[in-house]
């Protein structure tokens, strides 16, 4: 979870409007949103099963269609479908949260603004 409280801290040091987490895997909701606090939360995947329980925790679910696809791809799909279901503005900055280099570990993180990106 160091990671993910990294990237928390980058949500607030670079006044970004959300904190985006692209899950292979389901998580512990509860405890993440205890470490998140108030942030907004996006949780974006490409299995439904990944996405039970994050909407009781106050957090945002993003359904992506993104198997087999590179890394660089599945995180512009995931800023798509948020722009998409208005859970972030189109000229928006997000940190994101995903896995870039191990499957199934949140590993990597970056600072995107959405102008650059889509």
């Amino acid at each position: 979870m160091q990671i993910l409280e990294a990237a928390s801290q980058l949500v607030d040091v670079t006044d970004s409007a959300a904190l985006l987490l692209v899950v292979e895997q389901r998580l512990d909701w509860s405890r993440l949103r205890d470490l998140l606090g108030t942030r907004t939360v996006l949780i974006a995947s490409d299995d439904e099963s990944h996405l039970v329980g994050v909407a009781d925790h106050g957090m945002s679910r993003i359904m992506i269609d993104v198997t087999g696809l590179p890394v660089h791809e599945r995180l512009t799909q995931a800023l798509l479908e948020c722009v998409a279901e208005d859970k972030i503005g189109p000229e928006s900055q997000v940190v994101a949260a995903y896995s870039g280099f191990e499957a199934g570990t949140v590993d990597s993180v970056s600072v995107l603004r959405l102008t650059e990106h889509l």
